[in-house]
């Protein structure tokens, strides 16, 4: 999933995601030939081969819930010089 879809999806659904994947990668990596992976309608099968890839999704659903756990709220913008 691209990052910009990830940024989308609440938290929740992401951290759901997340177990998911991390529950596939593991199973993938103790010995099971094929996992599917299905998230809203779609799905991807990954073999031990694309472990890889695997593990970049689950550190893609791991950055997009990072942005919404620490993200920083808005600040004002600073005018040096001016005395505000």
């Amino acid at each position: 999933m691209e990052a910009a879809l990830l940024a989308a999806l609440d938290l929740a659904t992401l951290e759901q995601y997340r177990l998911e994947a991390v529950q596939a990668l593991h199973q993938l990596r103790t010995g099971k030939r094929t996992i599917q992976i299905s998230h809203q309608g779609q799905s991807r099968t990954y073999s031990p081969s694309e472990a890889d890839a695997l593990e970049r999704y689950v550190g893609a659903l791991q950055s997009a819930i990072d942005a919404k756990t620490y993200s920083r709220p808005a600040r004002a913008p600073i005018y040096p010089g001016l005395g505000f």
